[in-house]
């Protein structure tokens, strides 16, 4: 992305930062991959376990001929004509050649790594969104939030306690069997197959915050470097959104 060239001359005449640095916590759009099919799209046909509609996701449109073997259900010509850079894509093909119906088979092929990328993709979007619909509440605590206490410990925010809190303690569920959902959107998913993916699920907080932030004039005086530091899993990117208006180019 970049920053627009009215912020680069406010910050290049004034070398001030005009913002506290809160964020919303959002993970960033490089989660989601770069293809035409989103990662997150393949995590949920996973987790619907529809593994025909997963594996017809993974093989990409960008290669019209393997595309039309493989939906004309040839999966040997389709093997014939995919790239060996398709890893994963020719793991799924081989296994159909062999088992052309075995779509929960041909995704067992794919790397665990890869597999657990997908629905991995698909929680960080539902965070995204829980974290949209709980920041559209309020910028306050309110009853109701799941907070994360001195101990790590996830309460459930009540009127006795409500004061003992700041919104830099409010997290966000990432769906799982180990989690509690509040703002987090609904969906009938089974969050463990044993094998394919095992999501037990994780909060994340909801705000967070960038810190040390400095601004500089290069030598040349033709632009600036801008510096600061994130909490870990904190996305540079969505700091960058939120506060200095960045848009993809």
């Amino acid at each position: 992305g970049y920053i627009p060239s009215e912020i680069i001359l406010k910050l290049q005449e004034n070398m001030e930062i005009p913002t506290d640095g809160v964020f919303v916590n959002y993970f960033g759009m490089q989660r989601f991959g770069t293809h035409a099919t989103s990662t997150d799209t393949i995590g949920e046909a996973m987790l619907r376990q529809d593994y025909h509609l997963a594996c017809s996701l993974i093989i990409p449109t960008r290669f019209p001929d393997l595309r039309a073997l493989f939906d004309d259900g040839d999966y040997a010509g389709a093997l014939a004509v995919c790239p060996p850079f398709l890893h994963t894509e020719r793991c799924i093909l081989e296994h159909l050649a062999g088992k052309p119906t075995d779509w929960e088979g041909a995704l067992m092929r794919v790397p665990k790594e890869t597999r657990m990328l997908y629905v991995h993709a698909w929680q960080s979007l539902m965070f995204n969104r829980g974290a949209s619909a709980r920041i559209s509440v309020s910028r306050e605590v309110v009853v109701g939030d799941l907070v994360m206490d001195s101990d790590e410990s996830v309460i459930t925010v009540d009127d006795d306690i409500i004061t003992n809190f700041t919104m830099f303690d409010v997290v966000i569920a990432l769906p799982g069997y180990q989690t509690v959902q509040t703002q987090t959107p609904s969906l009938c998913f089974q969050p463990k197959n044993p094998g394919m993916y095992d999501l037990p699920g994780c909060y994340r907080k909801l705000l967070s915050r960038a810190e040390d932030l400095v601004v500089s004039k290069l030598p040349d005086h033709k632009g600036f470097t801008l510096q600061f530091t994130l909490k870990p899993s904190a996305y540079a990117t969505m700091f960058l959104r939120e506060h200095f208006e960045c848009v993809e180019p």
